[in-house]
């Protein structure tokens, strides 16, 4: 018997959301295709929502020796 034939997966920028997505998929549930690339969200809609979205970008502002240095708890100053 099947209960659910359609189920939309709602959650945060990652999140896992495309993860279980895809596991409910794997169990015979409608998650809605066509998929965007390898990710089980919809195509049209993923489309839309990235054409508006930049991804966030890390910015370097303090080096890498500094900041190996304060996790080892070598410095328990600030890093600036």
């Amino acid at each position: 018997m099947n209960l659910l034939s359609n189920c939309p997966v709602l959650g945060c920028y990652r999140s896992g959301s495309s993860l279980l997505a895809r596991m409910i998929h794997s169990l015979g549930v409608n998650v809605g295709p066509p998929f965007w690339c390898d990710h089980f969200e919809a195509a049209d809609l993923s489309v839309e929502l990235r054409s508006r979205w930049n991804e966030p970008q890390l910015v370097k502002s303090v080096p890498k020796d500094v900041r190996v240095e304060y996790l080892k708890g070598g410095s328990r100053s600030r890093m600036d």
